[in-house]
């Protein structure tokens, strides 16, 4: 026996038919949303002020990062690097390593802020970047002579196992 096929008319629900219509359903809408970044709008206590920590804010920090686009991989893993200090909660400080890096971070500040604004729950959230002190010390990396050498000043155990073994530094 073949198999019976039914063909079933897709049910279509109309917003009048509900009882509303969608210019209505669309008023409602706008209605309900409130823009916390409004100065006119308080009600209901719309302003956030959550405190929050460096370690919170450290955390939004890089979530943020991440969720750069990829075109701009390479300014997220700039900023993952940079240093931030907190010394009162709503205000946070971030040491750019140069002028470059400083003049594109003033450009991008809004759209970090209001972001981190909204993922910290605090619309009091300002950000002051500022370049990083150098330290003057030389961030090029030792060669394998030198570390051993530095190991030997430092370690007078290995100096001792050197001298007992007649060590030395093949590459």
């Amino acid at each position: 026996m073949p198999a019976t096929v039914y063909k079933v008319a897709p049910t279509v629900v109309r917003l009048g038919e509900l009882g509303t219509s969608q210019t209505a359903y669309m008023e409602r809408q706008k209605s309900a949303i409130v823009n916390p970044y409004d100065a006119d709008n308080d009600e209901g206590g719309t302003h956030q002020r959550r405190e929050f920590t460096l370690d919170e804010f450290h955390e939004k920090w890089v979530d943020y990062c991440n969720s750069l686009p990829r075109k701009m991989l390479a300014d997220a893993n700039r900023m993952k690097q940079m240093e931030l200090k907190m010394e009162k909660c709503p205000a946070v400080e971030v040491f750019v390593p140069n002028s470059l890096m400083l003049k594109h971070m003033q450009q991008e500040k809004p759209t970090i802020e209001k972001a981190l604004r909204a993922s910290l729950c605090n619309d009091a959230l300002s950000l002051v970047f500022s370049i990083a002190e150098t330290t003057g010390k030389s961030i090029r990396g030792l060669s394998d002579e030198q570390l051993w050498a530095k190991l030997l000043q430092t370690n007078t155990s290995l100096l001792r196992l050197n001298d007992a073994l007649n060590l030395r530094l093949v590459h």
